[in-house]
């Protein structure tokens, strides 16, 4: 069965804190939260706020803090275990 229960839409956009509009990856990791990419505009790290129910921006990344490019194609995970 495929069902999806309780399954709700919401959709996230400069005006919530997004770099850009643009996406072009996006990445659940290990703690749940939220990794989208954009063309542009660099990366945002999205948390799990428990009470809203929804995801909140908590970090942007650019080249104006450490990134390289702001040119985000795809997002993944590194791991330092041998």
């Amino acid at each position: 069965n495929n069902a999806v229960v309780n399954c709700k839409k919401y959709y996230y956009t400069t005006a919530d804190g997004i770099p850009g509009n643009a996406i072009r990856a996006i990445y659940e990791d290990d703690e749940k939260n939220i990794w989208i990419g954009t063309r542009y505009h660099g990366l945002a790290k999205l948390a799990f706020i428990p009470n809203s129910n929804r995801y909140q921006v908590k970090e942007v990344y650019s080249t104006n803090n450490g990134l390289l490019t702001n040119a985000v194609w795809c997002i993944g995970l590194f791991s330092s275990r041998s």
